[in-house]
């Protein structure tokens, strides 16, 4: 499952596997350094914030991919494999049912 939160200026992505736990994305991100998320976000380790904890293998994997910037959020353009950097309005709520509508 992957959510979105607003954390002070910045967007965070929340991955959490399902039966499989996290261990796999920590590894393919050290291995190939860029993972895919249902096909659509790319994330590498520049921008995960979180660490693997092996005793809590089912926790959500984060990662910081926007940032505030004039009143836009900042989605680099590698995240979703675009020709250029996509600026949301800093007055979009993220929310689970918007978000599929963004992305």
């Amino acid at each position: 499952m992957i959510e979105f939160k607003l954390i002070k200026n910045k967007v965070v992505l929340l991955y959490t596997g399902t039966e499989s736990g996290s261990a796999w994305l920590y590894a393919k991100i050290e291995e190939k350094e860029i993972a895919k998320l249902y096909s659509t976000f790319h994330v590498t380790k520049n921008e995960l914030v979180s660490s693997f904890d092996k005793d809590n293998e089912y926790d959500p994997v984060e990662f910081e991919v926007a940032k505030k910037k004039q009143g836009y959020y900042c989605f680099p353009k590698g995240f979703l494999n675009l020709d250029y950097d996509l600026y949301i309005d800093e007055d979009v709520k993220f929310r689970e049912k918007n978000v599929c509508c963004l992305f």
